[in-house]
């Protein structure tokens, strides 16, 4: 049993280190208005030099001048999130997704916060939260076997066998 919960551990770190690897890409290629440029270069430069209290100090202020710039507070999550801050990290995606909503943004645009949100609530052991952000990445087609596998051991654990199973395919046929 030992070496199950091993490999489970295993595989969820591999997961979290691709998701992050996919984030941290997004964040080379985003686009920041031309004024906020080098305050935002700074911060990345800080951010990749592990320095991620220096990155949030230079992100906080830049989002006091440009709150709407989903960039910054994506670097914001990140560096929050490396500093272990849960609470942080989901206020800050609570942001994003209440700025992509009012910019009218199709849901499949903030799937991936759902995704890190639920990904804390599993964290926390609430499952039932965790699932609602889960079955909305999945429903958006973010991460969708990842999203099945815990929506999967969340329906076993509480006996839905019938909605495990179906999760448990999910994973294979993702």
């Amino acid at each position: 049993m030992k070496k199950r919960g091993n490999f489970v551990k295993y595989i969820k770190t591999c997961i979290l280190c691709f998701i992050f690897l996919c984030i941290l890409n997004f964040q080379i290629h985003a686009e920041v208005p031309t004024q906020f440029e080098a305050e935002y270069s700074e911060a990345v430069l800080a951010y990749n030099a592990k320095d991620f209290k220096k990155s949030l100090q230079i992100l906080e202020a830049l989002e006091q001048k440009a709150p709407e710039i989903t960039e910054v507070l994506e670097l914001q999550a990140l560096s929050s999130k490396a500093l272990q801050d849960d609470k942080q990290v989901e206020a800050t995606y609570a942001k994003i997704i209440k700025l992509k909503t009012k910019q009218n943004r199709p849901e499949k645009e903030f799937a991936p916060y759902h995704f890190e949100l639920g990904l804390i609530r599993h964290k926390e052991h609430k499952q039932e939260l965790a699932a609602k952000h889960f079955r909305f990445a999945l429903k958006n087609g973010f991460n969708e076997a990842v999203c099945h596998l815990y929506l999967g051991m969340y329906s076993f654990q509480s006996g839905a066998w019938a909605n495990s199973e179906h999760h448990f395919d999910g994973i294979i046929s993702s």
